[in-house]
């Protein structure tokens, strides 16, 4: 398997972004560090919208990424302050190892990762 290619990724997921009708300028593509236990993850962030609009978070489903949602995306960020999230593991996110098995641990640790994504981009 060859190795990840962020920049290849990242190009292409502005080419579906421009499928929405959006100019390039309307998204805030980053990588939202999680937490500072020194394992420097990230959650691939994509913001649009005014801030001072109501809040809306995209999340997608397994195995998919953010960019899925192009196809509303404009209208919704007309009324929304929108961020569109890439799942830990998916997308241009972060791939850390996983190997829980059990589905409470699992859904903690779905849980934390959101819940620090939340925390560092300053959503209430």
């Amino acid at each position: 398997m060859e190795p990840f290619d962020e920049r290849l990724f990242l190009e292409a997921e502005m080419r579906v972004l421009r499928l929405s009708g959006l100019p390039e300028t309307a998204f805030k593509c980053r990588n939202v560090p999680l937490g500072d236990d020194g394992k420097n993850y990230f959650i691939r962030t994509i913001e649009m919208g005014d801030p001072s609009k109501p809040t809306m978070v995209l999340i997608h489903g397994y195995g998919a990424s953010s960019v899925n949602f192009w196809k509303i995306v404009g209208p919704l960020s007309e009324r929304y302050h929108l961020y569109m999230i890439d799942i830990i593991g998916m997308g241009a996110s972060s791939r850390p190892a996983f190997d829980l098995k059990d589905p409470a641990q699992v859904d903690q640790y779905l849980v934390s990762w959101l819940e620090a994504w939340r925390r560092s981009v300053g959503l209430n």
